[in-house]
């Protein structure tokens, strides 16, 4: 009787553990496997944790909204005609409230735009001990425009008649969507 006993016990027991493993690894399979499909446009976006990835050229790149959002936003003219040179300078102000969000969209910009053969070289618009040059819309043309982002009452994307691009974000957010706008239209993803 005592065995029999047992032997129940022994099959509780492993019928709970099966139970607990089949619990925990669906759990796991449902938070770590949670991707989403975006298709825009002949591209395919996989979306993870709050950004859009695109393998373009055998690069990922990365983006913050949507492009159709990218597609709403009304780009000048004469800025479409900048972001077509081979070169440009992406800079910002170190000293700026939106100096964090700007250090990333400088680096996902310099690190993308390559897929492109658009090369971006990254700057700042103040003298500092980094060893990166310094570089404003001053030294901008128009075969070497300046992508300059700057904090403001507005969000938008603006040209000078020299070649500077301004990249004028109201917060953190507006910055990395300007980005998005760049990459989206310098990739080809939105015309």
């Amino acid at each position: 009787m005592a065995k029999k006993k047992k032997d129940q016990k022994n099959k509780q027991v492993l019928m709970t553990l099966f139970l607990a493993f089949i619990m925990i690894t669906s759990i796991l399979g449902y938070q770590f496997g949670q991707e989403d499909v975006v298709r825009y446009n002949g591209y395919k976006f996989v979306q993870r944790d709050n950004q859009l990835t695109l393998n373009i050229g055998g690069k990922e790149v990365y983006f913050y909204t949507f492009p159709d959002q990218a597609e709403g936003f009304d780009m000048p003219e004469d800025v479409k005609v900048l972001l077509g040179a081979p070169l440009v300078f992406v800079t910002y102000d170190i000293n700026s409230s939106l100096a964090e969000s700007m250090a990333l969209a400088q680096y996902e910009l310099v690190d993308a735009l390559p897929v492109k053969n658009v090369y971006a070289v990254p700057a700042l618009t103040t003298n500092t001990t980094y060893a990166i040059q310094q570089w404003s819309c001053d030294n901008a043309t128009m075969t070497q425009p300046v992508i300059y982002f700057i904090l403001g009452n507005t969000t938008s994307l603006q040209a000078d008649d020299k070649g500077c691009i301004i990249a004028q974000a109201r917060s953190s957010f507006d910055v990395l969507f300007l980005k998005d706008i760049i990459q989206y239209r310098v990739l080809g993803v939105v015309a």
